[in-house]
């Protein structure tokens, strides 16, 4: 069965999912087939029943979730190494459904996406992580950023994005 059949809008299905995916059946594919071969080693991520939770409670370093952003801009491919399919990297980074809050975009398979039309300025997808936390890749422009901010009301969740569309963009070219 292809990859991207196995993935699913629920953490815990994508993880059980892979762990079907590739026979393992240990709930360790993002760390065999991802984190090792992009050099990631400093991380945590939040497990239940001896599963990641998929969907949420990833940590790691700024550089790190640089190396996953990298990868997506690729294509799956880093290092000269096909790590994700590029149909799956395709069909995820593109709308799925309506967001919510409206005002990030839509929803892919667990990245918002945001055209140009929507932000008014370029097309974009982004991981959102509490309290403001984005990993946004600017194909177009091919552009990965990290912004680390904590922000306090739920309508401030917004302003680290912002900052990258009026501050980053405009200073990069």
């Amino acid at each position: 069965m292809a990859f991207g059949a196995f993935i699913h809008e629920r953490g815990l299905d994508i993880d059980r999912s892979l762990a079907d995916y590739d026979g393992a059946g240990d709930g360790r594919y993002a760390e065999r087939v991802l984190f090792r071969k992009l050099g990631i080693e400093d991380y945590d991520w939040k497990e239940r029943d001896g599963l990641t939770l998929g969907c949420t409670g990833l940590h790691m370093r700024s550089g790190d979730m640089v190396k996953l952003g990298l990868l997506m801009l690729n294509r799956g491919e880093a290092g000269g190494e096909r790590l994700i399919p590029a149909a799956w990297v395709d069909e995820s980074t593109r709308r799925q459904s309506e967001g919510h809050p409206a005002w990030f975009g839509h929803y892919g398979l667990h990245w918002w996406v945001s055209d140009a039309r929507h932000n008014g300025i370029v097309d974009l997808y982004f991981a959102l992580g509490a309290h403001g936390q984005f990993l946004i890749v600017a194909p177009e422009r091919r552009l990965v950023a990290c912004i680390r901010k904590k922000v306090g009301a739920l309508a401030d969740s917004g302003l680290p994005l912002r900052f990258f569309l009026d501050r980053v963009l405009p200073a990069v070219g």
